[in-house]
């Protein structure tokens, strides 16, 4: 069964630990750090701009999502994602990249690269007006041996090729809005998500998986 992740927005959802980021960002100045849940919550806000500017061709991060303890298991098979996304004109020549990994649970090393950094959609550059991106397209994971109490870690970014480009995610997760489609169409907020094609097990000792907004934080 395929385990679904979603990208809350509010500062009030920041991760519980503050891993580092990926060695290939090369702006990382604007990025945030937030919770990383398989379940919606009603107070996060519609889906809103996390965005930035930056010198080309850089590598820039916007966001890393952390989720709460994963169980012992080899997390492997594929993932796929959709997230609205938007450049500000079509001369900053934006695509999305994503790297994916397990942490140790106080996020202090990475257990295991899923996905490298870089592009894994269907290498689309973003529209100037805001549209559904498909930043994962059945993307093939690198398997990796988790650890009872690892995290799931994924950062959200771009690269720019034009001169000093700017671009956004919308980002959001609250249970009032539906699912972004997996479609590379269409501008109405809606959320943004990750799914594994496999099911996700939990820390043994349960870890909170379901939801979030709930767990202790440290800041962004």
């Amino acid at each position: 069964m395929a385990t679904r992740y979603y990208l809350p927005y509010d500062a009030s959802f920041a991760a519980a630990v503050n891993p580092a980021y990926d060695g290939g960002w090369v702006e990382t100045g604007a990025a945030v750090r937030r919770e990383f849940p398989q379940a919606k919550n009603g107070t996060d806000g519609n889906p809103a701009v996390m965005s930035d500017s930056w010198i080309q061709p850089d590598t820039c991060l916007i966001a890393q999502f952390v989720s709460e303890p994963i169980g012992a298991q080899t997390v492997q098979g594929t993932v796929k994602s959709y997230v609205l996304a938007a450049e500000s004109v079509s001369i900053d020549n934006v695509y999305d990249h994503i790297v994916l990994k397990v942490v140790h649970g106080d996020g202090s090393a990475v257990r295991g690269t899923l996905l490298a950094l870089g592009e894994h959609g269907p290498g689309t550059e973003l529209n100037s007006s805001q549209r559904t991106k498909n930043v994962a397209d059945a993307a093939a994971l690198t398997p990796v041996i988790a650890v009872d109490g690892d995290r799931i870690v994924l950062e959200l970014g771009f690269i720019g090729l034009g001169s000093s480009p700017t671009a956004r995610y919308y980002i959001g997760a609250p249970s009032g809005v539906g699912d972004a489609p997996e479609a590379e169409s269409g501008g109405t907020l809606l959320d943004g998500w990750l799914e594994f094609s496999m099911t996700i097990a939990p820390a043994s000792g349960g870890g909170g998986l379901e939801g979030f907004g709930g767990g202790s934080s440290i800041g962004l």
